[in-house]
């Protein structure tokens, strides 16, 4: 379907200032300037897709036809080292899923398979 592709880039400091909105976090301190088409992929509070870990978009859900393919631009799990939450990717949201978030402005943590804790929300910092 897709794939996120492009440059990594290991400070994130040293991530274009006109990119920042664009990259993604591939690893603990890695970070990747996609230049393939998934870069303008969407975001949704109740996404159809996700990124695994080869950096395939690969759907969580059957897309109806002529339904936008989307990601949560700020799900995480709790195991994840994460950097504190950059203000410039926050926004507010207009998905109109049902379980919409509203402003997307801090990490948003799903729960894991043995995770039975309830959501949360953190911005990274420690």
């Amino acid at each position: 379907m897709a794939r996120f592709a492009g440059p990594v880039v290991p400070v994130y400091e040293d991530v274009p200032q006109d990119e920042v909105r664009h990259a993604i976090l591939i690893g603990p301190r890695q970070w990747m300037v996609p230049e393939t088409p998934a870069r303008f992929m969407n975001h949704s509070c109740h996404p159809n897709c996700r990124v695994n870990d080869d950096l395939d978009v690969v759907t969580l859900r059957p897309v109806r036809a002529g339904e936008e393919f989307t990601i949560s631009y700020d799900s995480a799990h709790s195991s994840e080292e994460l950097p504190a939450w950059d203000v410039r990717w926050s926004f507010d949201c207009r998905c109109g899923a049902i379980n919409c978030r509203g402003r997307i402005a801090a990490w948003y943590f799903e729960p894991g398979p043995s995770d039975d804790s309830e959501e949360e929300r953190t911005d990274g910092a420690a």
